[in-house]
């Protein structure tokens, strides 16, 4: 059982992995644009050429993503490998994939609804219309954040049980106070994707007269989303910060502990 514990660390090892990966997606993907754009201006190389590799940063941006949630799925599921002595972690990871691999599809949704709108048109399901295309592209990226953030936030009481279970009081108090902040963001997400689809609803009526309620509508969305963001960045790092120490607080690991009446029922 303790070295079924240590076997754990890969799990974490490959979710920092994934993390790593798609933060490198996004930064390629800006530095590359700004820099392309740069190169155009100063007339280093020629507008045919700008227009040429700005087609090829968005593969290779969706091959980060693509890798780096593979990766962290991949790392969830070793985590799943949990021993049954700790009930409670083994719980909230078993959770925390089953959310992983559901927002995972409808990541995957968002990015193959533009092509498929297109064929259900055709076959007289749906009207092909680009109001529809970006309201449900909206409603649907939105709803795959929010089961995102589920996601992380029961890996983050997955951290939070098992780090009480092995003796590691410090990380496990620093999990519930992740835990806290992502529940607040998760609650903002809720409002936002009732706001997204109420947009959708309002789109679609293509009502001129409600222009001025989609509008601020519009406005509204903007603002949570850059309130999101913001809490997001707060959030990001101090995830990274818990699930890079954790390997080597589960390789020191050295023999259980009551999961009821030691360190892990530290936490209510």
């Amino acid at each position: 059982m303790v070295e079924a514990i240590r076997k754990l660390a890969l799990g974490f090892q490959l979710v920092y992995m994934g993390m790593l990966v798609i933060v490198l997606g996004v930064v390629v993907g800006l530095i590359g644009g700004f820099a392309l754009e740069f190169a155009v201006n100063s007339g280093s190389i020629p507008v045919e050429t700008m227009l040429q590799l700005m087609g090829i940063l968005p593969v290779a941006m969706g091959a980060c993503m693509l890798l780096g949630n593979l990766l962290g799925i991949t790392g969830r599921y070793l985590c799943t490998l949990t021993p049954e002595i700790a009930q409670k972690a083994r719980a909230d990871i078993r959770t925390s994939f089953a959310l992983e691999m559901i927002a995972f599809i409808l990541n995957m949704t968002t990015s193959l609804w533009p092509y498929l709108l297109p064929t259900l048109a055709s076959m007289g399901i749906l009207p092909e219309s680009p109001a529809l295309v970006a309201g449900v592209n909206s409603v649907i990226s939105v709803i795959g954040f929010i089961v995102g953030i589920s996601s992380i936030l029961y890996f983050v009481m997955y951290m939070r049980d098992l780090a009480g279970f092995i003796g590691s009081d410090d990380l496990s108090m620093r999990s519930e106070k992740l835990r806290r902040s992502i529940v607040s963001m998760l609650r903002l997400s809720l409002v936002t994707a009732a706001i997204a689809v109420a947009m959708l609803i309002v789109g679609l009526m293509a009502n001129p007269d409600l222009a001025i309620v989609l509008g601020a509508m519009g406005c509204a969305l903007g603002l949570l989303y850059i309130v999101i963001l913001v809490q997001g960045i707060f959030v990001f790092f101090r995830y990274v910060s818990i699930v890079v120490a954790m390997p080597a607080v589960l390789k020191a690991y050295d023999g259980p502990t009551d999961e009821q009446n030691g360190p892990g029922a530290i936490i209510a």
